[in-house]
């Protein structure tokens, strides 16, 4: 019994703790919590991936859908599927480059207590109709891109290191912020296009 008990101890504890190997790709298609994984990352289509306090070191490529608490993402992310990223008072960052493209879904970079960070560039194109991309809070060291999309846009509260470029998107560009308060509160060294009363 003692023995059968050590059993089932040790297989909950390797349950609980995955472990990944370097190099390569892990596929992800429910839960992962407190772990590092080491390389690339992959979401499949019609999976969704959780990913809370957890750290990649590799790209990633999510064609389903990716939600993310308090992550840390080493290099870039691209996204055909879904991505919702919600920060709370750790302050983790993207470090690469952030790319939605041909995406159908809801996509959204949400308010935290501490800014977003993005230290490349954001690029979103070509969001289908009934597709949509929602940023409130951010700073990011490259530029951001918005260009020829049919789906949804609203940005507020954003740090740009680089240009602000919006154009080919129909509908235009909103900003909740704008709306609500007379001012985007978006810097940018150049806002361009239908962003550049941002």
């Amino acid at each position: 019994m003692k023995s059968l008990t050590i059993c089932m101890a040790v297989l909950l504890c390797s349950l609980a703790a995955p472990v990944f190997a370097a190099g390569g790709t892990t596929t992800c298609t429910g839960p992962l919590q407190g772990v590092t994984i080491p390389n690339n990352l992959y979401v499949p289509a019609g999976a969704t991936c959780t990913l809370n306090w957890v750290e990649v070191i590799g790209n990633v490529t999510v064609d389903g859908s990716l939600v993310s608490f308090d992550g840390k993402f080493d290099s870039n992310v691209t996204v055909t599927g879904t991505i919702s990223l919600i920060n709370g008072y750790d302050y983790r960052k993207i470090q690469g480059n952030l790319t939605i493209s041909n995406s159908s879904g809801q996509s959204g970079i949400y308010c935290p207590n501490t800014s977003n960070v993005i230290n490349g560039n954001i690029t979103v194109t070509g969001l289908n109709n009934g597709g949509s991309f929602y940023i409130c809070s951010a700073t990011v060291g490259g530029g951001v891109s918005l260009t020829d999309n049919a789906g949804t846009i609203d940005i507020s509260f954003m740090t740009i290191g680089k240009n602000l470029s919006c154009s080919g998107n129909d509908p235009a560009p909103t900003s909740w912020a704008l709306v609500n308060q007379n001012n985007a509160q978006i810097t940018a060294q150049q806002k361009t296009g239908q962003c550049s009363a941002f």
